[in-house]
């Protein structure tokens, strides 16, 4: 993957995935009621690692868990375009199944 636009996300769909609209935050409650928590890391060409942080989530048809670079306080950092990514990395100490996992490279309005 290689960005072509000034933001990146990772969208993950874990199964059966709908956001609690009253909650306040992005805690990740899937429908049994289990909360987990995943580590999304993602590895340019030479091995350099990024963090993605939870930024929210996108909300339609299907509900998604947006993860985005140095999402933290909403200071969001686009990957650095001159480089390829190879590589993604999905942690979480409660296991999940995402029946998607998408790249989205945009222009944050």
């Amino acid at each position: 993957m290689k960005p072509t636009y000034n933001s990146q996300a990772i969208y993950l769909r874990p199964v059966d995935f709908k956001v609690d609209r009253n909650a306040n935050g992005f805690e990740i409650r899937l429908p049994d009621g289990t909360v987990v928590e995943p580590e999304v890391e993602i590895y340019d060409e030479h091995g350099k690692m990024f963090q993605m942080n939870i930024a929210g989530f996108a909300m339609g048809w299907n509900d998604d868990v947006e993860f985005s670079h140095e999402a933290k306080d909403n200071n969001y950092m686009a990957l650095p375009k001159n480089m390829i990514y190879t590589s993604l990395r999905i942690r979480s100490d409660v296991p999940f199944i995402c029946e998607r996992i998408m790249w989205i490279d945009y222009d944050r309005p």
